[in-house]
C-alpha cells in the first residue's frame, strides 16, 4: 500500500506550527546557567563568573552611594513664609525657583547636603502660587494671585546676587488671580489658568513682540481654571475647572476641541462640602 505523499500546504503549516513551539518555549525558558542568586549574598561558586561577581558588586557600591546622597539630601532651608510651590530648571536640576505666600519667589541652588538662596524676585502684590522654567530653561515665570504672570530671564538672575524686583515681562489680562502656568514644550509661549473662568496664552519671548496676548481661552468654564498644561506636543492645551469641565483647545484658534464634566451628583456633593468647610460663599447657588 502506497503512502500519498505529503501536500505543500501541509508541509508549510507543520514548519510553522514547528516554528511557533520553538518560540513558544524559548519564550517561557530561560537558560539556568544565565541566573545569578543574590538571596542571602553573592554565589561564590565556580559556576559564577569573576566578571558577573564583580558587577553584581558594583551595583552594590552604586546602590551604598546612591543611599548615602539621599541622606545627605535631607536638608531645611528656613523660607520667609509659607512655600505654595516649585520648579527645577531643566537645564541644571540643582537651580530650583520656589514661590512663597508672602508675595515672592526665591530661587535657590540645592545640591546634596547645602542649599545657597541666590536671588529674591519682588513684584508681585499677592501669593505666588505658581512657577516655571521654559522647556530650554533661560526664562522662568511666575504666576500670582494678584492676576499677573511674570517672565524672568535666567541668564540674568544668576549674574547678579540680591533681590530683583525688575522682571523681563510682566503678562497680564486675566480678571482675577492666576491659579497655574504652563510653557510650550518647544517655544517661548506662556499659558496661565484664572480664577475668573479663563485661560491665557501669551508670547513671552525675548524678541519683538514679547507680551503679546496670542490667545484667550474662554466660555468653556464657569468657575476658577485651577489647573491646565500644554499637550506634550504642544498642539493642545488642557484645562479643568472648579466647576468640573475639563477642556481641550486649539491653541491657533482659541476654539475648544473637546470638553467634558465630571459627575454632577459627585460635583454638588463636593460643592457642599466646601461650602460647609468655609471654601464657598453661604449664599452660592449649588447646581
Amino acid at each position: 500500500m502506497s503512502i500519498p505523499p505529503s501536500t505543500p500546504d501541509k508541509d508549510a503549516s507543520d514548519t510553522r506550527q514547528g516554528d511557533e513551539e520553538q518560540q513558544e518555549q524559548e519564550d517561557i525558558y530561560i537558560n539556568p546557567d544565565d541566573c545569578i542568586d543574590l538571596g542571602e549574598g553573592v554565589d561564590d561558586s565556580a559556576e559564577v563568573a569573576a566578571d558577573e561577581r564583580a558587577g553584581v558588586a558594583a551595583d552594590l557600591l552604586e546602590a551604598a552611594d546612591e543611599e548615602e546622597e539621599r541622606d545627605n539630601c535631607s536638608i531645611t532651608y528656613p523660607f520667609t513664609d509659607a512655600a505654595l510651590c516649585l520648579a527645577a530648571n531643566p537645564k541644571d536640576h540643582t537651580v530650583v525657583a520656589v514661590g512663597l505666600q508672602n508675595d515672592t519667589a526665591e530661587l535657590l541652588r540645592i545640591r546634596p547636603g547645602s542649599v545657597e538662596p541666590l536671588r529674591i524676585l519682588r513684584g508681585h502684590t499677592d501669593s505666588v502660587v505658581s512657577v516655571a522654567f521654559s522647556s530650554d530653561g533661560e526664562l522662568l515665570a511666575t504666576g500670582s494671585y494678584d492676576g499677573t504672570v511674570k517672565v524672568w530671564e535666567v541668564a540674568k538672575l544668576m549674574a547678579e546676587t540680591g533681590d530683583c524686583s525688575t522682571p523681563m515681562l510682566s503678562l497680564e489680562g486675566p480678571g482675577e488671580g492666576v491659579e497655574w502656568v504652563s510653557w510650550h514644550p518647544k517655544g517661548h509661549a506662556v499659558c496661565a489658568g484664572s480664577q475668573d473662568g479663563t485661560a491665557w496664552m501669551w508670547w513671552a519671548g525675548k524678541s519683538s513682540g514679547g507680551g503679546n496676548v496670542m490667545q484667550v481661552f474662554a466660555g468653556a468654564h464657569g468657575a476658577a481654571v485651577n489647573c491646565g498644561s500644554f499637550s506634550i506636543d504642544g498642539k493642545a492645551v488642557v484645562t479643568a475647572g472648579l466647576d468640573g469641565v475639563v477642556a481641550v483647545w486649539n491653541p491657533r484658534t482659541g476654539a475648544t476641541a473637546a470638553s467634558c464634566r465630571t459627575n454632577e451628583e459627585e460635583l454638588q456633593r463636593s460643592q457642599r462640602q466646601r461650602q460647609q468647610d468655609g471654601d464657598v460663599d453661604m449664599e452660592e447657588e449649588v447646581p
